[in-house]
């Protein structure tokens, strides 16, 4: 089939199977329930998961809560003490202690918000700095980013010029701190509309929500037809990308794990990431769009995925433990100095 006649195939796909993702679930009664319940799925034995690559499966959970506002979980980033932090895309906020942590309960909250001000608290990527805890979060709607403190409270915002144009529905929906302060946006869409690898991007100095959101422009290259949905910075300063798109089965997502190198990543340029794992079955499978990298301390990380189930019926809220020795990436790269 020519390039051509694929792609124009994958639109079709694409809007075949949208309304099926987005088959809503009835709504949920009015609760306010700090209850999270946290259900081990089987996992294949490792001879089944060859497509992970460098990465070993430690475990898989069906998450679920009364809570009313739970649900939709786009963004993460780790807390101290082993927890996790989850941004929903309604509003929504999540603090809770994954399997093998020190218990500490969970904390669900949704932040109210006026018809005026929804489009700020699309939240669809996130980023933390572990040295002050301030928090960086990334909204679609508006294609603005906001910077926390500690306890989430807006301490700044910025609408960066180099965002603008971006499609509100596929935007800043990837955002991490480089190990040497500086920080990278992709945009979720396609450069283009018969484009299948290149995302427009922005390369900001340093903190974005500063100096006008004044950032320079790259183009991001990923695996042909997967859009970018989170990324994390390793502690040797590469970064991974998690990346997903829509298949004609059920679970009707499947998604990918690359690797990037910021020492390669020039404005103006295109960065290519290269692809190290396959998210797909018989590994449980969904609309993974975060991802966060705890440090082990012994030179392994912990890679947290998290699903967002779209408040459909056909999806569901799932969280993946992942383990990963950064030194078995190659080429391997010099760790980068942290920021000052």
């Amino acid at each position: 089939m020519r390039p051509i006649l694929r792609r124009l195939s994958a639109l079709a796909l694409i809007l075949t199977l949208t309304p099926l993702s987005c088959l809503r679930e009835p709504p949920r009664p009015e609760s306010v329930k700090q209850q999270l319940g946290l259900r081990r799925l089987a996992v294949p034995p490792a001879r089944r998961l060859g497509a992970l690559g460098p990465f070993r499966i430690e475990g898989a959970w069906h998450l679920t809560s009364p809570f009313s506002g739970f649900g939709s979980y786009s963004a993460m980033v780790p807390l101290p003490r082993g927890q996790l932090l989850a941004l929903s895309d309604r509003g929504g906020v999540m603090t809770f202690s994954p399997p093998g942590a020190a218990q500490e309960g969970v904390l669900l909250t949704t932040i109210r918000y006026t018809r005026r001000r929804s489009r700020d608290l699309d939240a669809e990527s996130a980023t933390r700095d572990p040295a002050t805890g301030r928090i960086w979060v990334g909204t679609e709607s508006s294609n603005g980013i906001s910077r926390h403190d500690p306890n989430l409270r807006v301490e700044a915002r910025a609408w960066p010029p180099a965002m603008k144009a971006w499609d509100r529905n596929e935007g800043p929906e990837a955002m991490t701190r480089l190990s040497d302060g500086r920080f990278v946006v992709l945009a979720e869409g396609f450069d283009g509309v018969l484009e299948n690898r290149l995302h427009q991007a922005v390369l900001f100095p340093g903190d974005p929500t500063r100096n006008g959101g004044k950032g320079a422009r790259f183009r991001f290259s990923g695996p042909e037809g997967f859009k970018p949905t989170d990324m994390a910075t390793l502690p040797d300063g590469r970064v991974l990308v998690l990346f997903r798109r829509l298949v004609p089965r059920l679970p009707m997502f499947e998604g990918r794990i690359a690797v990037a190198d910021p020492a390669e990543l020039r404005p103006g340029k295109v960065w290519t990431a290269r692809e190290i794992a396959r998210l797909e079955p018989p590994l449980p499978t969904d609309n993974y769009e975060a991802m966060t990298v705890v440090s082990r301390g012994d030179g392994m990380v912990t890679v947290w995925l998290m699903s967002d189930d779209n408040v459909s019926v056909l999806q569901r809220t799932l969280l993946l433990k992942l383990a990963l020795d950064p030194a078995k990436l190659r080429p391997a790269r010099a760790k980068v100095p942290p920021a000052r």
